[in-house]
C-alpha cells in the first residue's frame, strides 16, 4: 500500500529544491485534537478527489487509527485546503506516497522546472 517509503524524504527534499513548499509532520508529536483535524483534512480531500481512504487509516469502529502512525499519510493542500491524500485507492488500485511524490516530479520535469 505504502511502498519505497525509505525514499519519500529524498522525492520530498527534491521537490523543495525545485520550489513546490513542503513539510513533515510527525504526528507523535501532536495531540489527539491535532490528528484527528489532520484526518478530517484526509477524509475532505478523499471526497474531493474520489478515491477511498477509510480502509487505509483504520476501519468501520475506528476510524483513521493509524492516519500518519502505522500509515504515513501524505496531504496535499492547494489555498490552504486539502485536495488530495495519499495512499489511496481508485478503482484502478492503490496510489502510494511515492507514486504521487515521482508523478509530480515528472511533471515538474515535462515543464522544465529544475533544481
Amino acid at each position: 500500500m505504502n511502498r519505497d517509503l525509505g525514499e519519500v524524504v529524498g522525492l520530498l527534499g527534491e521537490l523543495g529544491r525545485r520550489g513546490v513548499s513542503c513539510s513533515i509532520v510527525d504526528v507523535a508529536g501532536l495531540d489527539e485534537a491535532s490528528v484527528r483535524s489532520l484526518y478530517y483534512d484526509a477524509v475532505g480531500a478523499s471526497f474531493l478527489s474520489r478515491c477511498e481512504i477509510r480502509g487505509i487509516f483504520g476501519s468501520e469502529e475506528r476510524d483513521g487509527v493509524f492516519f500518519g502512525r502505522e500509515i504515513p499519510a501524505l496531504l496535499i493542500y492547494e489555498g490552504g485546503v486539502a485536495v488530495d491524500v495519499y495512499p489511496h485507492k481508485t478503482e484502478f488500485g492503490y496510489v502510494t506516497i511515492y507514486d504521487c511524490l515521482k508523478s509530480m516530479i515528472n511533471e515538474l520535469d515535462k515543464r522544465g522546472v529544475c533544481s
